[in-house]
């Protein structure tokens, strides 16, 4: 039987104590929270990796404002002390001086940062790479008017490890949310960026590289798309259309049967991939939860023990540019903080091609933050495993560490290391090692 993807939603009235267009569960781009400022005591800048960054109050003017949208009721203060970095609470969002009714103004909070990510690899305790530069980013973000908000960050290639980034970095997109004309708390966003997707919509993705399975179980999570977002009480949604892979690599046999290098050809992607989460969340204490589905066509994965070449995909699957496969993805996902606990899990049902004939996949995923110094140091535990269900293929497990130090509100350094299951026992296993460090001023 095929696994649909149905999504119904029929809930009415909006939340006032929420700021508009930000869910409890999804951080809805760094710029999507540039449209708003915390109320008190002194902003937050907010790091990419979480992707979100709360804007500092707009200075008072010595004449009125124009006319524009009324302001909004501000949030209640978060439970938690200090800073937040996976989920503040933010207030509505700054009034400009732009055109009546448009909101279009001067840039305003514009903020400029950088980062640099190094990393060692080794398969089978041979070394695969070492003290590689794996990526070094520039990035900017700016308000524009009431409305609009943008985002560019300028990736610097700097290794052959580098086809693994754009899930990661490279994004460029404009944000427009809170049009009075449209229902409270609905927000539009187009552009390249990371799709919401089961537990890594909650998580401080994209920049960990500790990520959750949907690499692998839908293949690529970073794409060119158009996004609309929104809430209706507890209850928050997302909802994007990709384009999806449109090139396809052939391998070009020479006439010695080996292969002398690789064509690039057009996909013909007639099944562009369509994938949205609904959530729901009363508050804090409680657990929240998840429902995720994804339709389209992809590039196929496998799953293997260890890295591929290239580092094309994350640990323990191997990307196949080589074709596309017609996959139907579920997930359900759950998220629970509980004192200095963050937890987080998610299971992942789904099979490639229109009838349930072909592979089933299963992936499970599970990960615990524990903050050892409030607002300072963070460590981060996670497993996960993934079955393909295909023929001759066998289940492959993950495991990782890492352990962030925020240097203030808006830079952090982190260390981690993540392998395969083997090396928690000490044999010979694929691992990775690394460090990272961001700043944003």
């Amino acid at each position: 039987m095929s696994l649909l993807f149905v999504v119904a939603l029929t809930l009415a009235g909006a939340q006032p104590e929420r700021a508009p267009y930000l869910q409890p569960y999804y951080r809805p781009g760094l710029l999507m929270q540039l449209l708003a400022q915390e109320p008190e005591p002194a902003p937050i800048v907010q790091t990419p990796d979480a992707d979100a960054l709360p804007l500092p109050p707009s200075p008072p003017s010595a004449e009125a404002e124009p006319a524009g949208p009324p302001p909004l009721p501000s949030p209640p203060p978060s439970p938690d002390a200090g800073l937040n970095l996976e989920a503040p609470q933010l207030g509505p969002p700054p009034s400009s001086s732009g055109a009546a009714g448009l909101g279009i103004g001067p840039l305003t909070n514009l903020v400029f940062g950088g980062t640099i990510d190094l990393r060692y690899m080794s398969s089978n305790d041979e070394p695969v790479g070492m003290g590689v530069i794996h990526v070094a980013e520039l990035f900017a973000t700016t308000n524009v008017g009431d409305y609009l908000a943008l985002l560019v960050e300028q990736v610097l290639v700097t290794s052959d490890l580098s086809s693994s980034v754009g899930q990661d970095h490279g994004f460029v997109y404009v944000t427009i949310a809170n049009l009075p004309v449209l229902p409270e708390g609905t927000a539009f966003r187009i552009g390249r960026f990371r799709l919401k997707y089961g537990i890594d919509a909650k998580l401080d993705a994209p920049a960990n590289p500790l990520r959750p399975p949907a690499y692998r179980t839908l293949g690529l999570l970073s794409d060119r798309a158009l996004e609309v977002s929104g809430f209706f009480g507890p209850v928050d949604y997302v909802v994007a259309v990709a384009l999806g892979p449109d090139t396809l690599w052939k391998d070009v046999v020479g006439p010695n049967g080996a292969v002398v290098g690789q064509l690039q050809t057009d996909a013909l992607n007639t099944s562009r991939p369509v994938l949205g989460r609904v959530g729901f969340d009363i508050g804090s204490g409680w657990p929240a939860f998840g429902l995720s589905g994804y339709f389209g066509k992809n590039y196929e994965v496998d799953a293997i023990d260890g890295w591929q070449s290239g580092e094309l995909m994350n640990f323990g699957g191997a990307l196949d540019l080589s074709r596309l496969v017609l996959k139907e993805r579920g997930s359900l996902d759950a998220s629970w903080q509980v004192w200095r606990l963050k937890i987080a899990a998610e299971y992942t049902l789904g099979h490639d091609g229109l009838a349930a004939t072909g592979p089933w996949l299963q992936a499970v995923f599970a990960r615990t933050d524990i903050s050892i110094l409030p607002e300072l140091l963070t460590v981060q535990l996670q497993y996960d495993r993934l079955h393909d269900g295909k023929v001759g293929s066998s289940d492959v497990g993950a495991a990782g560490l890492g352990v962030k130090w925020n240097l203030n509100d808006s830079s952090w350094m982190r260390a981690f290391v993540q392998g395969n299951e083997r090396l928690v026992i000490g044999e010979p296993s694929a691992w990775m090692a690394g460090a990272q460090l961001l700043i944003a001023f």
